[in-house]
């Protein structure tokens, strides 16, 4: 005698999470991103290193470097801010502005956690750790800047 009761077909139910989703998302391109430009070596830190001989002087440079890629940032998150606000106004969902505005705060201290420990690795020396720190800063603001390029 077969059992009907196990052949029925049940109803599955998922429930799609806009913000999981968005979130692993990002974490994906993040991450694929790296990958892609952690093997080359920044423009930035080529140019401070062909013009800046002096421990100092390289410094400095990268110094200007931060800030610029700084600034470059700042100017792509407004745009994707701005493109955000623009969908959340016909859609009516703020969650993915939400969680970009999040994104950004949390991106500064993520910045420095993950630069911070080759820093600390490299005292006594302070000059190699500060050097060490600064093109870490460099590598991880290209990256964060190649992610906001792709949105």
């Amino acid at each position: 005698m077969i059992n009907k009761d196990k052949f029925t077909k049940t109803k599955v139910t998922h429930t799609f999470k806009p913000v999981v989703f968005i979130q692993t998302l990002v974490l994906c391109i993040y991450f694929f991103s790296f990958q892609a430009t952690a093997s080359n070596t920044s423009i930035y830190i080529e140019e401070c290193k062909t013009r800046s001989k002096v421990t100092v002087n390289y410094l400095r440079c990268l110094d200007e470097k931060i800030n610029l890629v700084q600034d470059i940032i700042e100017r792509w998150n407004k745009d994707v801010t701005f493109k955000l606000e623009e969908a959340s106004k016909e859609s009516g969902s703020t969650s993915a502005l939400n969680m970009f505005k999040q994104s950004q705060t949390d991106f500064g201290s993520y910045m420095e956690s993950s630069c911070r420990w080759l820093y600390l690795r490299a005292l006594p020396d302070t000059r190699s750790g500060a050097i060490a720190f600064k093109e870490c800063a460099i590598y991880v603001l290209e990256n964060q800047l190649s992610l906001l390029k792709r949105i």
